[in-house]
């Protein structure tokens, strides 16, 4: 009901958990109330010979041919009011934890990421970034040109992040400004960089069906393990034919950046949402 609710695109949340765990805990009830009746009737029946019912199956169809299929229901109130809560509670407790859970290795993760596009842009292995590496960076991660100077852009970057002003970013800095959305939006370009990068196994510039395939397949294993390699690699080529703007079977830097800005608007955004999610870059939910 949950994953229905979601595909739907029903928001995540304690409301759709408890809308699904109260329908959970209605049909529940429905499903074994005829089984309770059934049980009540023969443990309360008079210990006479012959017995009044001999059996489940015998005590059911006398109670429906001297008291109706209704008599089967006798106490689904209190039964839903019993089972209703339970599952309310059990589900958006677990629910929550999941994304808990979820939460802490997406951060992990993250951070993970964040590491990697800080060594991408610390090219001389320092252990520091400094104003020219991040220039060259930035200028790198916009193919269409950016309306700010790249170097007035990097300054802006070390005034957030060089909080010790040693003219440099160090791991820990980087990390703790890369979690403030400003410095996330002027580093988002270098995140996308890095992971069509990461996507274009062989360099040449194009993200093809093989190599969008892998990384999904890498990206989520357990997730991934229910699906078989047919019908993702079916997933894989409606997202590659929605995304190839121009026809030619491959993504390219201009159509990654383009499918990521409208990600909501795709088909396959799922898949999509779960491969930058991975990799910490910033989409719109």
């Amino acid at each position: 009901l949950r994953e229905a609710a979601l595909e739907r695109h029903f928001p995540e949340g304690p409301t759709v958990d408890m809308a699904c765990a109260l329908v959970s805990g209605f049909c529940a009830a429905l499903a074994m109330n005829p089984i309770d009746v059934v049980r009540t009737r023969l443990m309360t029946q008079p210990a006479s010979q012959p017995p009044v019912y001999r059996n489940g199956f015998h005590a059911a169809a006398q109670i429906l041919m001297t008291e109706g299929p209704k008599a089967l229901f006798k106490g689904f109130v209190p039964s839903f009011l019993r089972i209703g809560p339970h599952f309310v509670i059990t589900l958006m407790l677990l629910e929550e934890m999941r994304r808990l859970a979820h939460s802490y290795r997406e951060q992990s993760a993250r951070d993970d990421y964040l590491l990697t596009v800080f060594r991408d842009i610390d090219v001389d292995g320092s252990g520091e970034i400094d104003e020219n590496e991040l220039m060259t960076a930035l200028h790198a991660a916009d193919p269409f040109g950016n309306q700010y100077d790249s170097a007035s852009l990097a300054k802006r970057i070390f005034q957030i992040a060089d909080q010790d002003d040693s003219g440099s970013i160090d791991r820990s800095e980087f990390l703790a400004a890369a979690r403030k959305s400003e410095l996330e939006k002027l580093l988002r370009g270098q995140q996308i960089l890095t992971l069509f990068r990461d996507i274009d196994a062989n360099d040449n510039g194009q993200i093809d069906e093989m190599e969008l395939f892998t990384v999904l397949k890498r990206v989520n294993p357990d997730q991934f393990q229910k699906v078989s390699d047919e019908d993702l690699r079916t997933d894989v080529r409606r997202i590659i034919k929605e995304i190839d703007r121009d026809g030619n079977g491959t993504i390219d830097l201009s159509e990654f950046i383009l499918a990521i800005d409208r990600v909501n608007d795709l088909v396959e955004h799922r898949l999509m949402k779960e491969l930058l999610r991975s990799s910490g870059v910033a989409f719109g939910e």
